[in-house]
């Protein structure tokens, strides 16, 4: 016997004549048994392409001329694809082989190319709501793979506002791919904070204020704006509405009050002397300039026109509208220059002893009617004509004078007395001088043409 191989022996047939004395002669046969037919084989499957999934390996049986084969199997990758690990030959070997050696053996070539893309998928949009975001990556199904998630070139996160289209490759590996776009969504839906905003007060005649700042959880620092026109140059308190835009849609408003003040007073003129010729008058309103209203007229508490003669002092008063004040003195000097009317005065007669005439009047432009005065002594008491001179003043410093004759006129004789008889004891004599009353002269002592002494005898009348 040849080893494990039964059927590989040589057999030797001998055949021996003994005759009866015991003599011998032989004759051998050698018959050499060697088993060279290989087992026969069941046919194996044909040869497939397949895109990825390799069917099970079939069982082949074979069968022997000699006894029993075993089969056995074996299978090789080659052409493996260093890019796609899907792509590559199988080669499957099925091997019969006797107990003496005798083989023979049958293959399957099975071409494993993966040509299917991915399924495309139909992405749903996605939105982020914030400043930024990364969305989940998609995934599709692949008939090889199974699932797959999508790649992509686009740089996460997004940090864009609005829709960026994401433009998804799905790969399986086996150099198939498909694409599919998706719509993500970055949506900032928070407002900007809400400042607080502290007032502002612009000292002068207008000004316009730093535009104020809030953060924001997108952009950071955002500044305000506002339809307020500026400069401000109302004076006092505006209050000027900020709007905070972060430039995704969200806003948010804030009021501030600016306080525009003026806190310079008008400059304080030197006011020159007004001389105003005349009984009254109203002097011209003086100006002077500020910096925020230009200029600015005077005004006062004095009343007008000023009908006092001589200096008044009128305190004039600047104010800028603002709160803001300064006052100037001027003397407004009203000075009549016109002397009253000067009189024509007729003759005055008193009759009496004595007497005082009316004083005459005029007229003056200022006063009016004005009494005249004079340094005639009044009563006049002596007989005849007294030239009296009138001075007639207007109390401003002009004045005229008038001659008047005033004539004092006696037209009352003495009160006519009653005598009694006078008797002289003598040769001759002289009476005494009788008197009598006078309303003016008082008692007069009368006189005569008879000569004293009285030298007749007797009565004498």
């Amino acid at each position: 016997a040849d080893g494990n191989c039964a059927s590989n022996y040589t057999l030797t047939r001998t055949w021996t004549a003994k005759d009866a004395c015991g003599n011998e002669s032989s004759k051998s046969q050698t018959i050499t048994v060697k088993d060279t037919t290989a087992p026969v084989l069941s046919e194996a499957p044909a040869d497939l392409t397949v895109e990825c999934l390799v069917p099970t390996a079939a069982t082949l049986t074979a069968t022997d001329n000699c006894g029993t084969a075993a089969v056995t199997f074996a299978e090789v990758k080659s052409n493996i694809s260093e890019l796609f690990a899907n792509n590559y030959t199988l080669t499957r070997t099925w091997t019969a082989k006797d107990v003496c050696g005798n083989t023979a053996s049958k293959s399957q070539v099975i071409t494993v190319k993966d040509t299917t893309a991915p399924v495309t998928p139909i992405l749903a949009d996605v939105t982020i709501n914030g400043c930024s975001g990364t969305p989940v990556a998609p995934t599709t199904t692949d008939n090889c793979k199974g699932t797959i998630t999508g790649t992509t070139t686009t740089v996460f996160p997004i940090t864009t506002q609005g829709t960026t289209v994401v433009t998804w490759t799905f790969n399986d590996g086996n150099g198939n791919t498909t694409t599919a776009n998706q719509n993500v969504i970055v949506k900032d839906i928070t407002a900007p904070v809400t400042p607080v905003l502290a007032d502002v007060t612009i000292n002068g005649c207008s000004g316009t204020p730093v535009a104020p700042t809030t953060t924001d959880n997108c952009k950071g620092t955002i500044t305000g704006t506002t339809t307020t026109v500026f400069p401000i140059t109302t004076q006092g308190t505006t209050v000027v509405t900020w709007t905070f835009n972060d430039g995704n849609g969200n806003t948010t408003t804030a009021n501030q009050n600016v306080i525009v003040k003026d806190i310079t007073a008008p400059v304080t003129p030197v006011l020159a002397d007004v001389t105003i010729n005349g009984c009254s008058g109203t002097p011209v309103a003086p100006t002077t300039t500020d910096n925020c209203k230009g200029t600015i007229t005077g005004t006062t508490t004095t009343v007008f026109p000023i009908t006092t003669q001589g200096t008044t002092v009128v305190t004039w008063t600047f104010n800028d509208g603002n709160g803001n004040t300064t006052t100037a003195n001027q003397n407004v000097i009203v000075k009549d220059v016109t002397a009253p009317v000067t009189p024509v005065l007729a003759d005055v007669t008193i009759n009496g002893c004595s007497g005082t005439p009316v004083a005459p009047t005029t007229t003056d432009l200022c006063s009016g009617t004005i009494t005249g005065t004079t340094t005639t002594v009044f009563p006049i008491t002596t007989q005849g004509t007294t030239v009296v001179t009138w001075t007639f003043n207007d109390g401003n410093g002009n004045t005229t004078t008038a001659n008047q004759n005033v004539i004092i006129d006696d037209i009352t004789a003495p009160v006519t007395p009653t005598l009694a008889d006078v008797t002289i004891n003598g040769c001759s004599g002289t009476p005494v001088a009788p008197t009598t009353t006078d309303n003016c002269k008082g008692t007069i002592t009368g006189t005569t043409t008879t000569v004293f002494p009285i030298t007749t005898q007797g009565t004498t009348a």
